[in-house]
This record gives C-alpha cells, sequence and structure tokens, in this order.
C-alpha cells in the first residue's frame, strides 16, 4: 500500500492491483510494476472499482472514467445519470437512475445479457462472469456464467436488502438478517473435516489440503477437481506431506516419495529410483525434493527454469516452492533461488541475507528469518506481503501464500501480515498452542481458495478464512 495514503474513503481489489478513493473525490492505485494509473487530473470521483485489469471511477455528474485492460474500460458512447458501477474480471455494468442496468465488455459468457425489461434495480454486482442485480422489490436477478450455479437464484428468495458475487458463488443479505448463498461451495478447502485429529503435519495446496496422521496415514480435503484428493489405498508410513497447485505429495520412512492428483506437467512423475529424500515442497506445477546428501531434485514444468536447479547446488537443509520458483537455504545460513520470470525480484535473493535459519516462499515473493530474528522479505509486495509488523520477536517458523506471509511464535501464536482484503491475515481470536503452519492458494482465476492452516499441539487443525469469520470467502450453499 502507498506510504501516506490517508482520508481514503472506499477501497476495492482487482485481479491484479488495487484502487482507493479519497475524500477529496481523487483516486489511487497500487500493485504489480506496470499496471495502468488513474488519468491524470481525474477528480470528482463518487465511486471505484477494479476488475480483472481495468479499473472504472464514477464521477459525481455520473459519468464514468475506465483506464487499463484495453476494451473493457472504453465506456459505451453517451452513458450518463449513472449511479453505481461494477467491474467483473472481463465486463462492467453500470446501474442508472432510471433503475435500468448497462453493461458491456466480454459477452463469452452472456455476462452481458442483461434481461429484457430488467429495470426497478437499486443494486448490483459482479462475479468472475456472472452479474447480480437486486431490484427494489427485494428480489434478485442473475445472468452470466452458470457453471457452478451462481445464476440459479433460489426460488422464493425475497427481503433482500443487499447483494455480493464472488469467483462463482453469490450472496444475498435479508432484511431479517439471514444470509443466503449460492453457487460453488468453494472446495471447502478452509473448513477442516469434522472429527479431524492426531495430526501431526500439515500442508495447504491451491485449493486443497494434505494433513499426516500420527499413525502414517494421511487425510486430505478441499478440491479433487484433478485427484489431488485421491490419496492412494493402502498408502502408510508416512512421515511428511506437501501440497501443489493441485497435486499431494507423500514423503515415506524409507526416504521415497509418492505424488497423486495433476500430472499434466509431469509435476507427479517422480523421477525412478529416487531415495534418500528428507523433505519435499510443490509449487504450482513443479515439485522439489531434498535427499540426506545436502542436494535437490526437481521435476515437473520447467517453463520459467522452476526445475533448473544450479549446477553444483550441495549443502542445502531446507526448500521451499512457490508458484514458479524455488527457495533453498544452505547449512552456512546463505539463501539461493532459482526459477520464476524475475519480474518482481523474486529470485533476487538480498545480499545481506546470510546467515537465514528459515525460508518460506510464497507465490511471487519470500521470507527469511535471521538467526538474530530479523525477518527479510523480497519479491512482490502489493498487499504489503513483505513488511513484517514492526518489534516481532521471538519467531521460530515463517509461511508464506499469495499476497501475504505468516509467522509462528515461541509462545504458540501465529502473526499474519499482506492481504486483509478476503480476510486472509485475519488470524483467528485466541489462536493458541500452534506447533506448525502454511498457507495455501491460487489465484480464484485457476480455481484457487486462499487460506491458512495451523496445527495445534492437541493435533487438531485450524484454517481460515471459514466460514465462521468470512462467509463470504469459503461458501457451502445452505
Amino acid at each position: 500500500m502507498p506510504a501516506g495514503l490517508t482520508d481514503v474513503v472506499a477501497v476495492d481489489t482487482g485481479h491484479y492491483d488495487n484502487i482507493a478513493l479519497k475524500a477529496d473525490g481523487t483516486v489511487v492505485t497500487w500493485g504489480p510494476e506496470g499496471w495502468t494509473q488513474p488519468p491524470t487530473g481525474l477528480r470528482g470521483v463518487v465511486a471505484v472499482t477494479a476488475g480483472g485489469g481495468h479499473k472504472l471511477a464514477l464521477k459525481a455528474d455520473g459519468t464514468i472514467v475506465g483506464w487499463g485492460g484495453g476494451s473493457f474500460s472504453q465506456i459505451p458512447v453517451g452513458l450518463t445519470e449513472v449511479v453505481a458501477v461494477s467491474a467483473g474480471y472481463i465486463h462492467s455494468v453500470a446501474l442508472k437512475a432510471d433503475g435500468t442496468v448497462v453493461a458491456w465488455g466480454n459477452d463469452d459468457w452472456n455476462q452481458l445479457g442483461v434481461p429484457p425489461g430488467l429495470s426497478g434495480v437499486t443494486q448490483i454486482a459482479t462475479g468472475y462472469v456472472h452479474t447480480l442485480a437486486l431490484k427494489a422489490d427485494g428480489t434478485v436477478v442473475a445472468w452470466g456464467d452458470n457453471a457452478q450455479g451462481q445464476c440459479n437464484v433460489p426460488a422464493g428468495l425475497t427481503g433482500v436488502v443487499a447483494i455480493a458475487a464472488s469467483l462463482n458463488h453469490s450472496a444475498a443479505l435479508r432484511a431479517d438478517g439471514t444470509l443466503v448463498l449460492w453457487g460453488s461451495t468453494t472446495n471447502g478447502a478452509g473448513e477442516v473435516p469434522a472429527g479431524l485429529t492426531g495430526v501431526t503435519a500439515v500442508a495447504a495446496g491451491g485449493s486443497h489440503n494434505v494433513a499426516l496422521r500420527s499413525d502414517g496415514t494421511v487425510v486430505d480435503w478441499g478440491s479433487a477437481t484433478y485427484g489431488q484428493l485421491g490419496v492412494p489405498a493402502g498408502l502408510g508410513d508416512v512421515t511428511k506431506v506437501a501440497a501443489g497447485g493441485f497435486h499431494s505429495l507423500a514423503l515415506k520412512s524409507d526416504g521415497t516419495v509418492v505424488c497423486w492428483g495433476n500430472n499434466q506437467v509431469d509435476q507427479c512423475a517422480v523421477p525412478a529410483g529416487l531415495t534418500d529424500v528428507v523433505a519435499l515442497d510443490a509449487g504450482r506445477v513443479h515439485t522439489v525434493a531434498l535427499k540426506s546428501d545436502g542436494t535437490v531434485v526437481c521435476w515437473g514444468n520447467n517453463s520459467v527454469s522452476q526445475c533448473a536447479v544450479p549446477a553444483g547446488l550441495t549443502g542445502v537443509v531446507a526448500l521451499s516452492a512457490g508458484d514458479y520458483h524455488t527457495v533453498v537455504m544452505k547449512s552456512d545460513g546463505s539463501v539461493v533461488a532459482w526459477g520464476g520470470s524475475n519480474a518482481y525480484g523474486e529470485r533476487s535473493v538480498p545480499a545481506v541475507l546470510t546467515d537465514a535459519v528459515a525460508v518460506a516462499a510464497g507465490s511471487w515473493h519470500n521470507v527469511a528469518l535471521t538467526a538474530g530474528g530479523a525477518i527479510v522479505g523480497w519479491g512482490s509486495n502489493p498487499a504489503g506481503e513483505l513488511t513484517a509488523p514492526a518489534g516481532l520477536t521471538n519467531v521460530v517458523s515463517l509461511a508464506a501464500g499469495d499476497f501475504r506471509s505468516l509467522a509462528l511464535l515461541g509462545d504458540g501464536t501465529v502473526v499474519a501480515w499482506g492481504d486483509s482484503a478476503l480476510g486472509l491475515s485475519d488470524v483467528p481470536p485466541g489462536l493458541t498452542g500452534v506447533i506448525a503452519i502454511d498457507a495455501g492458494g491460487l489465484p480464484s482465476t485457476l480455481g484457487g481458495g486462499s487460506h491458512s492452516l495451523a496445527l495445534k499441539a492437541d493435533g487438531t487443525v485450524v484454517a481460515w478464512p471459514s466460514l465462521q469469520y468470512h462467509p463470504d470467502v469459503r461458501v457451502r450453499v445452505p
């Protein structure tokens, strides 16, 4: 977030960046380097919204200004008297003062198919490629992509006072304070299976989780789109687990590796004869393993050299895989990174980092804990994921996900920082007794579900965001 940003009255987050409206009617945007800024001199703004790559600003005179995202920000000629605006991933919708709706942009999923004669609309909301409209009579109308039922408004739904739409689900708040949800269940990655106990290790994937139990068996939950929940029959004697974008891994006590789930780019094609493995991790579509001799083996997608282990690399004691890059820590406290485009500097290890005792790779950023207890971060920082809270001490381990970082403290509590828009850095109140942490999630456009996990000393697992804390993030249809 830009330093010194104050007097903000409204914010929105798009797929790549963020937008804020200030009290003086000006607009501020931030995110990955290179994304477009508001037009020079833009003032008199009363509402803002961000889509996939485009942003929209509604002015007090009822007109709209758009920028970024190519044609998706091109406002229909003559559009005036607008009172609300909402941006989907690649389409936009405006509500006019007369209660009618105008839509523009991409129409591949009929997201521009405003129902003929629709009027009396008081609110609008856009999901990834679907749209909701709330009418003055308290009913809801939906159109666009309905692959997961996000446009199947529940029969008899009335008395609605507010609406919201996300990736593939929709929500309506009724006047009596009840919440009605429909569409995707968002894989349930943020909801721990009832009765899960005796857990000794956990791993968070793109939209699923894997837990190792004290008897050496494995339990998983969340999305099963690519078979990542298909724990091989009879799998036991497991000592460690890992989870990638859409695949899962288990390390057995004999040093061999078992993998299941998506194998489209050989991320589950464990090299023949691979043994003596002592640690492993998985990126979005690649897998890395640390052997007892301190060398590293990598397999899967190598489109941006994420499997190009540096020649002669030895002495490795820990590793962590980001979306498309890998970070390892050596016995001498030095850190080596490779893979990725390095567009955000994710593989540019800071020169001052020479005494690391722990490392964690997020989607496009990394964090390391030094012997002196300091946290060093590098890479992408659009949500402040590199900015550890001032005065943070007694850190014993780290985890990193998409746009946020987590620290486990010696007293068993957890601190998180970075993206809070979806509750990703909102650690559940009263969480104590934690002995391990992990963070998962992919961009929602890839079917991911950002979430974090904490393993407690009593063998139970806590996940968040969840229905309890953020009902709009982890959806289960009533």
